[in-house]
Parts: C-alpha cells; structure tokens; sequence
C-alpha cells in the first residue's frame, strides 16, 4: 500500500478530490496549508506528489476528524529500528479514547518519515499527548526493551496538525 500526499489551494485540491468520485481521497486544512491524500495500492493521480510506503496501518482513514502529522527525518541505519519502534507506540494510541487510524509513512525519496494519526477530534489527540503512554513513562520491568525514538532522528521532528475537510470551510 502507498500514499501519495500533495498539496496547494483549497480550491485546486477540491476540484481534483471532485474530478476523482470513486477514489478515497482526503482533503486536510492546517493553517495556511490544504493537502490532498491517497491511500492506493495502484498508481497516483497527482503529478508530482510526496511517495510513501505504508508500514503500518490501524483502523480506516475517515472523511472527518482531527491528523497530526509528524515528520521524522531518520537515517538509512536506523530505519529498522524506527519502524519497529514507532509500530509499538502506534499500538498504544490506539488503545486511547477518539482514536480513529494510523499509518506509519516510509519514504520514497527522502528520509523523513510521517506517523500520521486521525483522532475524532484535536482534544482526543491533546490528551493522548499527556498519557505516560506517549511520554515515555513505562513500567520499570521493560525499561531494557525500549529505545527512545528521538535518538533515532536525523534531524528535528516537526509536528503539522489538520482537520480533515469534507466541504469548504
């Protein structure tokens, strides 16, 4: 499975999500930003859009909703030890009250990955953030088993929030 990710105006995007009925195409607004999703198994239909293998994926993307996307710049080496990191705590959020999904983005052509999580609303995801859960506060008999993502980046991990769009707002 792929993700194809683009972005411009809201007005671009909405009449591509328009021309395309049949496709399961998610449109996001965060601040300034609108971005047009695809989730496929086959071939995208933006022209030169952001590629990424689905490592992982929980639940369905739906057409409403809060998504935090966090982009993770990691190196070659450490790609591994990322991914198996980030399939735990994915596991975990979606254990949390307004979990909706998840995917867990490889890239194509870059080293920043994207955990992307769909929430019923930015509060649900909020107070996932302050679960011990996320912040790393385990019980002390797996300590050994656990590998604190950030030391796996490459680069500084920056946080983008959405709202999913279902008609102009």
């Amino acid at each position: 499975m792929n993700m194809y990710i683009t972005s411009g105006t809201y007005d671009f995007l909405d009449t591509m999500k328009k021309k395309h009925p049949d496709l399961n195409l998610i449109m996001l607004q965060g601040g300034p930003s609108a971005l047009l999703i695809q989730e496929t198994e086959g071939k995208s239909i933006f022209k030169e859009p952001r590629k990424y293998e689905v490592v992982e994926s929980i639940g369905e993307l739906r057409q409403n909703g809060f998504i935090a996307m966090n982009s993770v710049p990691v190196t070659e080496e450490d790609r591994t030890t990322f991914e198996h990191t980030s399939k735990s705590n994915e596991l975990k959020a979606s254990r949390q009250p307004g979990f909706v999904a998840s995917r867990i983005l490889r890239p194509i052509k870059s080293e920043t990955y994207i955990i992307l999580t769909q929430w019923t609303e930015e509060s649900a995801f909020n107070d996932w953030q302050s679960t011990k859960e996320f912040l790393g506060v385990e019980d002390p008999k797996e300590k050994s088993l656990l590998v604190n993502p950030q030391s796996l980046f490459s680069g500084r991990a920056i946080l983008n929030k959405y709202y999913v769009l279902t008609e102009k707002q």
